[in-house]
This record gives C-alpha cells, structure tokens and sequence, in this order.
C-alpha cells in the first residue's frame, strides 16, 4: 500500500511539474513568434504566490487520502496562464476576455477585423541641426522594410490590420529619434499583418535598435554611417546591406532562434564575424572567410583596421555573408 502510495505521489507531481514546463514552453513561444504579446510575463510573474499556493496544494494532498483532488492542479495552472496570455490587461487598467471569438477577429485595446489594412504615415521633414539617428523597433510578426537614403527627410509608413501603432518621430536636442511599436495584440484568431516601411537620412551617425518577433526584414544601410546595431527576434527572415566600416567601424549583434539571414557587405570590407549556431548551415569558406582564433575574418580584415565586428547567436540558422562588386 505504501508503495502504490508513493507511486500515485510520484505520478501526481510528474503531471504537475510536466503541465508547469509545457505552459511556460508554449507561452515563451507565442511570444518568440509574436502570437502572445510580453507582458503575459509581467502578469505571470504578479502572479507567483498564486502559483505557489497552487504547488504547495499540490504537495500536501498528494500526501493524504484526497490525492486525487491532485489532479486537478494541472487544471488551475492552465487557467493561471490563461489569464496571463488572454486577459493582460491594457495601460488604462482595462482589460478584455473573449471565451468565444468569432473566426478571424483580433482583439487589442478594442477590436476589429483582421485582413482590413489601414495606412498610417509619419513624416518628419524638417530635420535641421540633426548630427545623429537612433532607432528603437519594437513588433511581433511583422515584415520590415528600412533604407537610409533621404539626406533631408524621415518617415515611416505602416499598414496594419490590428490597429494604430505607437511611433515617435522627433528632433531631440541634436538627435534624430524614432520609436516605433506594433499595436498591443492581446487575442489573435486570424493572420496579423504588419507592413513597416522606414526611411531614414543618409549620411550620418546611426545606432539601430529592432526587437521582432516572427518577422521578414529587408534593411539596407549602405549609405549610413552605422554605429551599432542590435537585432533580437524569435523567427528572422534577414536581407541586412551594410555599409564599409569608417575610421571607428561598427558593431553589429544578431540573436535569434529560427532564421534565415543574408548579411550584404561592399567588395573588400574588412569584417570579424562571431557566430553561435546550435544548429546550421553556412557559407563562410565559399565567401571567402577565413577560421582566425574562433572569429571568421574576411581577407581585408587586420587588427588594428576598423571593422564590421558581426557577432550572431541563433538556434537553427542559415547565414549567409555576400561581399558586392
């Protein structure tokens, strides 16, 4: 009896623990590929003394002649996080649960009709006395589109089928500063889209900031001058074009899970690539990269040379580098 004891205790808390790891796996999902949005975090972790007590019962009658009530802690921490992914609430307070949704309606602060694009431009077209850009993107799944070529002028154009996103776009002191965030997508049955259109001035200094989740980005920075720039994403589709490093040379990080990325680099750039692949295919050799002390370096590269420093962590990859004639 004691063993069969022990054993039903043994299988209790193997479906509790087992239930925990596959919520918290499917919610560190949904958020990598954009379907859930992060704050599902912040509810979460304001909810831990919940999911403490949760566990605690689970101990102690997993122990006695009710185990079976046991079982129904995997039940409870379902709905804990489904409360977290599908009632977080909005920044006024308010928040919104939808049981049954009708097939291809989104909710986020309010709701509407997936597949309906609105058009929504922002142009800043008096950018005197700028000397510098910054550039912080923050979208779930999304396709990307950035050029640096305008010398006097920046806007960005988004079409969307989930509502307003958040953009400043402003001179700040001697900065150029733009902020751009997808709309707050709390519920999704249906496809999201999210078109990012960006244009940004040529010519000057740019640290680049874009935080995606499962995303397609075409980004061509050839004609600034890049300073850093710092990619993390759950799932990339990544055409980058970047430009001959200057007297300072520049920084560029990649992390990812899935992806897909072609890095674009002008004929004899001198370039240092780090790359921590779990899983993935390459090119270094066929582009002529040579194996330095755990770095790809490029033919040109020398130390003591400025140069394009690529460091790229991702789970399965292909990465693909292209040097242009």
């Amino acid at each position: 009896m004691a063993t069969e004891s022990k054993r039903d205790s043994h299988n209790i808390n193997s479906i509790f623990w087992g239930t925990l790891i596959l919520l918290v796996g499917a919610t560190w999902l949904g958020i990598n590929i954009g379907m859930v949005e992060p704050s599902a975090w912040e509810i979460l972790m304001k909810m831990w003394p919940a999911l403490l007590i949760i566990w605690g019962f689970n101990i102690i009658v997993s122990r006695t002649a009710i185990r079976f009530l046991a079982y129904i802690t995997p039940l409870v921490l379902v709905a804990a996080f489904g409360y977290a992914v599908f009632y977080a609430p909005t920044d006024d307070g308010e928040g919104w649960f939808s049981t049954f949704v009708l097939p291809f309606t989104i909710n986020h602060n309010g709701s509407t009709n997936v597949g309906e694009l609105t058009e929504f431009t922002y142009v800043l077209d008096d950018i005197k006395g700028v000397e510098r850009v910054e550039v912080q993107l923050s979208m779930g799944a999304a396709e990307l589109s950035v050029m640096a070529a305008d010398e006097d002028a920046a806007s960005v154009e988004v079409r969307s089928n989930v509502g307003e996103p958040e953009v400043t776009l402003d001179v700040v002191g001697n900065k150029l500063v733009l902020e751009g965030q997808s709309p707050r997508v709390k519920s999704v049955i249906g496809k999201v889209k999210q078109e990012w259109e960006v244009a940004l001035p040529a010519g000057l200094p740019l640290s680049f900031e874009l935080d995606t989740g499962a995303s397609d980005n075409n980004v061509d920075l050839r004609e600034s001058l890049l300073e850093s720039l710092d990619v993390e994403s759950g799932a990339v589709d990544l055409d980058l074009w970047l430009p001959y490093p200057d007297e300072q040379g520049y920084d560029v990080r990649i992390e990812s899970g899935a992806s897909n990325i072609n890095l674009w680099f002008p004929k004899n750039a001198p370039v240092r690539i780090e790359a921590d692949l779990a899983v993935a295919g390459t090119n270094f050799r066929e582009a002529g990269l040579e194996k330095q002390r755990g770095y790809w370096v490029s033919p040109d590269y020398t130390v003591g040379v400025p140069f394009a420093d690529v460091n790229i962590s991702a789970g399965v990859a292909s990465v693909r580098v292209h040097f242009e004639e």
